[in-house]
């Protein structure tokens, strides 16, 4: 989602990032949580639900929150490690102002979050 970002948008996500270790079914957030902020997985595998409803696994490169964070909402989902992972953690503010400052970005994050939204749609509907 954030390939077409500057250097300078780059360096400073990095400076502004922290890593987040987890434990094999250590919760690093449930649904109705305060936002706070986006995670990329560095390495390891995450699970993502909705009231128990399995809605995705993600893993190495892959990133989730950002949809709390654009909006400044509660999660949506609870996110769980599926084994030792470890995360690299980005605060909304330092993610927002990357992606509303560059368009191409911008779209690439609408695009990611609404089909995420519809998957999410799709998943409860099978409940």
């Amino acid at each position: 989602m954030l390939k077409d970002l500057s250097s300078e948008a780059v360096r400073s996500l990095a400076a502004a990032a922290t890593r987040v270790t987890l434990q094999s079914g250590q919760i690093l957030f449930r649904e109705g949580d305060p936002t706070g902020g986006v995670f990329v997985v560095e390495d390891g595998h995450i699970s993502i639900t909705r009231s128990g409803t399995p809605i995705a696994e993600l893993g190495p490169g892959q990133m989730f929150g950002e949809m709390a964070s654009l909006d400044g909402g509660p999660r949506v989902v609870t996110v769980t490690a599926s084994e030792p992972t470890t995360l690299v953690a980005i605060p909304s503010e330092a993610y927002n102002t990357a992606v509303y400052g560059n368009l191409a970005v911008l779209t690439e994050v609408m695009r990611v979050v609404l089909s995420r939204v519809r998957g999410l749609e799709d998943a409860l509907r099978k409940g």
